[in-house]
This record gives structure tokens, sequence and C-alpha cells, in this order.
């Protein structure tokens, strides 16, 4: 695994009323597996070996440029333009080999599935803030957003309808009031028009908070959202499932919408702060590709037949938990999550109700720093339920056998410090940071095989090999700010 990212930032006042800032980023991920998983044949056949090769590499960079001014004490405008462009390689390269005794290493099968993603986005906003004595505020404006995806699949050639572009106008607003008693409220509206399926679509959003005491606060908020630019969960060689990129549009990939709600309350004590928000969601338009026991080769091959793409709805709900102490010594957060995520498709085991590809149930995170003289120190613990992977059993009962196999549970320590020192004038800093400290083995995904052919046997005969997540990582960085 090779990882690097850049960051720059230049802020320029121009003058009491002008203020300018450009940004640029760079990230680059290099990620390569190779795992070779040997069977013994029962019938002096030939050992067989599975061996999966995989390498995922993409760049993602942008830059923008923001300006503000200001009209007076509370008229304000912000205008902003940004363009970043993502670039992605991913190739997977499956093989079967089996070990003759005389002849040697024989190659039975290959397949070979690769994915290419482009996506390039340009936007410009233009935005006016109003604060008025009472501290209402107003804001409004316009957003301009061109994006293109370009999208190759190799060899599945059927997914042409990945490739689009596509133009968005967007006119929003939103209020703020804060003179009532201790009583905040935001509510706004967007209206985009979305040309590539030649349809507006509104979404109206509000947030309240209560300021019960000093020490104690409510919240909730509620939202409808549309989503555009999305992904989709296409299935590869041998189930290895893939995420690829694409735009809503009329050729079977709707837009994904759905409606957030959460209610909570902060308490706060001295150092001490608690925070609780209970979430849920109903999401529709949730795009999967599935394979149903039937569908599956009945005899050895790296290769699903007829996956297909299924479009459902989706619900979620949950918990989070939050607990932070600061002190001018060390600060620590402990936050934990409780989730149920769910989808239905109505063509795909009936519409029951089946884990979706993102629920997690449990995970809990530790962070803390510790400052000691020019130095920070942190620790990072992570424990978090694994993830549920969709598993189809060949020959089982498209509607009875369940499909999703648990992970193992996912654990991990970081740990890492910090040097504050001084260029100049300038403040800079220089760290070191340890990923995955204990070197903990987390499960990325488990495939499966089909050897039956091979040891000459009737019945079905199966065995599973298990990718691994990224292992212990050394980390260095470097930042200065100039004044």
């Amino acid at each position: 695994v090779r990882f690097q990212d850049l960051m720059g930032s230049l802020s320029w006042s121009v003058s009491d009323k002008l203020g300018m800032q450009a940004t640029y980023f760079l990230a680059h991920d290099n990620t390569y597996l190779d795992n070779t998983y040997t069977i013994s044949s029962r019938n002096n056949f030939g050992d067989v070996d599975y061996r999966y090769e995989s390498e995922q590499d993409w760049v993602n960079h942008g830059f923008g440029v923001t300006a503000d001014f200001k009209w007076s004490s509370a008229l304000s405008s912000n205008l902003s333009g940004y363009f970043t462009h993502f670039d992605r390689d991913d190739g997977t390269l499956t093989s079967l080999l089996v070990n003759r005794p005389g002849p040697g290493e024989e190659l039975i099968d290959q397949f070979r599935f690769d994915i290419r993603d482009e996506i390039e986005d340009i936007s410009f906003k233009f935005s006016n803030h109003y604060t008025s004595q009472e501290e209402n505020k107003l804001i409004w404006g316009y957003q301009y957003q061109n994006i293109e995806v370009e999208t190759t699949i190799e060899p599945r050639e059927e997914f042409t309808a990945l490739n689009n572009s596509s133009s968005i106008h967007t006119l929003f607003s939103s209020v703020e009031f804060n003179s009532w008693k201790n009583i905040r409220f935001i509510s706004g509206l967007r209206a985009s028009y979305y040309a590539l399926k030649d349809a507006i679509y509104f979404s109206p959003r509000m947030q309240m908070s209560w300021q019960h005491s000093p020490h104690l606060a409510f919240k909730s908020s509620l939202g409808y959202y549309n989503q555009y630019l999305r992904t989709i969960d296409v299935v590869g060689g041998n189930n290895a499932n893939k995420v690829v990129w694409t735009l809503a549009n009329d050729d079977g990939i709707p837009s994904l919408n759905s409606t957030l709600g959460m209610m909570g309350a902060t308490w706060i004590h001295d150092f001490l702060t608690l925070d609780i928000e209970f979430y849920g969601s109903a999401d529709d338009g949730i795009v999967q590709e599935l394979i149903e026991a039937d569908d599956l080769n009945p005899s050895l091959s790296l290769v699903a037949i007829n996956p297909r793409l299924f479009s459902g709805k989706g619900r979620r709900y949950g918990m989070d938990l939050m607990l932070k102490k600061e002190t001018p010594f060390y600060e620590s957060i402990l936050s934990y999550s409780l989730s149920k995520s769910e989808a239905s498709f109505e063509e795909f085991r009936r519409g029951e109700w089946i884990p979706a590809a993102d629920d997690r149930r449990h995970e809990l995170k530790w962070y803390s720093i510790f400052h000691v003289a020019d130095f920070d120190i942190h620790l990072n613990p992570v424990i978090a339920s694994g993830t549920l992977q969709y598993q189809p059993l060949l020959g089982a009962d498209r509607f009875n056998a369940e499909p999703y196999t648990p992970l193992e549970t996912y654990m991990r320590m970081d740990i890492g410090a910090d040097y504050n020192f001084l260029i100049g004038n300038n403040n800079a800093k220089l760290g070191v940071s340890i990923f995955n400290l204990f070197d903990h083995q987390n499960v990325a995904s488990v495939r499966y095989a089909r050897l039956d052919k091979f040891q000459q046997q009737d019945r079905a005969t199966f065995f599973t090999e298990t990718l691994a997540l990224m292992d212990r990582t050394f980390n260095i960085r470097f930042q200065i700010n100039f004044d």
C-alpha cells in the first residue's frame, strides 16, 4: 500500500471589504494484493491453486478559488469556483491452476475484471448573506455544476449507460431565526434542474435547537436530499463485488432520494461534554447488482453468469453517542455507534428486507491526544462489528437460503506523534504515525470457488479465501502555515 496527500491554501486580504483564497489538493493511493490458496486433491488429480491478484490505483486532485466581499456590516457576498478530477484503475485477475504429478502447473481457468473511472466536476457558486440586528440570517444564491463520468468495465460492455455528463442548476435559500428565547430555527429549500433527466428536484430542510440551560441543549433536524452522482455495486469475477461511479439517468439508474431525520441532546459541564443523537432515514433508488442461487454456473467457473441489476429502497436507523473531555494537557473523545441498515428489492427474494451492503451494527472509537511540551501524542483504538458480505449458495433455494456471510470483528490501534516548531515566524508541524500498530489482519472480503469438477465428485465442494485489509503502515507528514 502506498499513498500520498498534498494540500495547500493561500489567503489574501485585499482590503477591509475584499478577501480571497486559493486552494489545491492532490491525493494518490495505490494498493496491490496477491493471494494464493491451495487445495489438495482427494483423487490424486493434482493440487488446485486459486490465485487472486488485485491492484487499485486512484488519483484525486483539484483546485478552487473563493472571494468574499463585504458590502456592509449586515450584507456580504461570496463567489467561488472549483475544479476536481478523479481517476481510478481497479483491476483483478483470478486464476485456477492445477499441479498435476509429472506435467506440473497447468492453467485451467482465468478471469480478468477491470474498472476504469474518470469523474470531472466543475462548479461555480454565488451566495449572499444578510444578518439583521437581531442576529437573524438570510442566505440565498445560485450554483452551477457540470459533472462528466466515464466508466469502462471489462468484460461488461452492457454498462455503457454509466457514461454520461450533465449540468445541474440550483437555486437555494435559507433563513435562520435567533430572536426567539433560547431557540434557533433554520429552514431552507433547494430547487435543482438536472439536465440529464430533464427534471426539477426540490430539497426542503430544517433544523431546530433549544438551549434549555447553560449546560443542556436539545437539537433536531429533518431534510429531503437528492443525489445524482452516485455509486452502484456490480459483481466481478468469483463474486468479487466492486463499486463503480455513475450519474442518475433514464437507463435504469435513478437518483437516490433520502429522507433523513435526527433528534438529540448535548450536555456540557466544565471540561466534560456528552452528546447523543438518534437518527433514521428512508432511501428510494438504491441500485445493486445481485446473483440469485440459480443464476450461477453449475460447473467450475470463475465467472458468475446472469448477475442482475436491482433497484429498490432502503432504511437506516441508529444512535451515535460521544463523550469528550478536554483539559489544557489532553483531549479525549470516546464515541460509540449503534446502527442497522437494510435494503429491499421488489424482484429479489420477494421484496423482503435484507441487510444492506454497508450494514455494521457496532462501532467503538477512542481518540486521545496528549500535549507534552512541544509534542502532541496521539492514540486511537477502533473496534467494530464485521460487515455483511453477499454470498449466494450454489444450488440453494433462491428464496429461503440466507445469502449473507458476516465478516470478522474489525480491530485496529493507531499511534502518532507531532512536533510543533517555528520556521522563522511561521508555525510548522512534523509528524509520524503508525496505522494498525499490532498488524491485526482485518477481513476485507471472503471469496469462494467450486471445485467438484476437478475432484470428480457429484457433490459441490467449496473453499473460502480471506482477503485482508491494510496491515501495519508507517506514515510521515509535514505542515507549515505562512502568516
